[in-house]
């Protein structure tokens, strides 16, 4: 991002008394979440950057002072060294000669779900249908038909290891199975914005800077949306890259990750964007 956004309606009251004692009392608030307005200002060049949004009660009778600062750089942290496991069950749909055109009866999806709960440094397992599945890809935005996603049973996983894989893949009633690396942004944000990149917004290029300041500002504006980071194409592709452990290059770009109060406001962000060139798809962070 290139600018910062400084909105201040100030009453007499707070121009003239409240200002300052208002930070001295709160000292957390001054520093408007992560970083200084001047922190802000030296990093918003870097990259990657991201965006937070702070609004604080004036301290005058009826004073308000609405600041947005971006942008913010992503999380220093290490990336994740835990992973996830996805099993995908046969389904009618499915083309392996094992699956005999239909999906594994409920006993066979316990003895899976029994085996999966014995592996050693697997939690949380637990079971995906065929609806569920297919709810979350249109809630993202993908056109897929009912049925085109398998059932299948998902964990978390404490040290990846991709040889779990072709081992599960071996066993009656799955079709595929795959170990994942925990994606950097899990637990760091609840939803995501991708933008046009080089490639991957058909007959146009990369999203302008005018185009992503108009993105964020709707996004900054939104009810709900308490911090918007943003990812440069670089560090997107270097995630995705230890997520899936290739070492081609995905057509992506760069993205807007937010931290939401709660997950309904998720259904607000796809309307607020409406219209808005240069983005390409909204998604949660699952």
């Amino acid at each position: 991002m290139r600018r910062t956004w400084v909105v201040a309606a100030l009453t007499t009251a707070l121009a003239t008394s409240g200002m300052g004692s208002a930070a001295a009392d709160n000292p957390a608030d001054s520093t408007l979440g992560e970083t200084s307005l001047n922190e802000a200002q030296e990093n918003r060049d870097a990259e990657p950057g991201a965006g937070d949004v702070s609004v604080e009660p004036g301290s005058g009778a009826d004073g308000v002072v609405a600041v947005a600062v971006s942008p913010l750089p992503t999380p220093k942290a290490a990336w994740p060294t835990t992973g996830r496991l996805t099993v995908y069950l046969c389904s009618k749909a499915s083309l392996q000669k094992k699956c005999d055109g239909r999906g594994p009866g409920d006993e066979q999806k316990r003895k899976i779900e029994r085996l999966l709960k014995r592996l050693s440094g697997l939690s949380g397992v637990r079971y995906v249908s065929e609806d569920e599945a297919y709810r979350n890809a249109r809630e993202d935005g993908l056109r897929v038909r009912k049925g085109a996603i398998p059932a299948s049973f998902r964990a978390e996983v404490k040290v990846p290891n991709v040889n779990l894989g072709p081992k599960l893949e071996k066993l009656p009633g799955i079709t595929t199975a795959r170990v994942w690396r925990t994606d950097f942004w899990a637990g760091r944000a609840q939803a995501k914005v991708e933008l046009c990149g080089p490639a991957n917004c058909p007959g146009r290029g990369a999203i302008t800077d005018h185009e992503r300041d108009a993105v964020f500002e709707a996004l900054r504006t939104l009810q709900g949306v308490k911090k918007v980071y943003l990812e440069s194409r670089r560090h997107a592709i270097d995630n995705w890259r230890r997520v899936t452990y290739e070492n081609r290059t995905p057509a992506v770009g760069e993205y807007f990750h937010l931290v939401l109060t709660d997950s309904s406001v998720f259904e607000q962000i796809r309307p607020a964007l409406r219209g808005l060139p240069g983005v390409d798809q909204v998604s949660r962070h699952r």
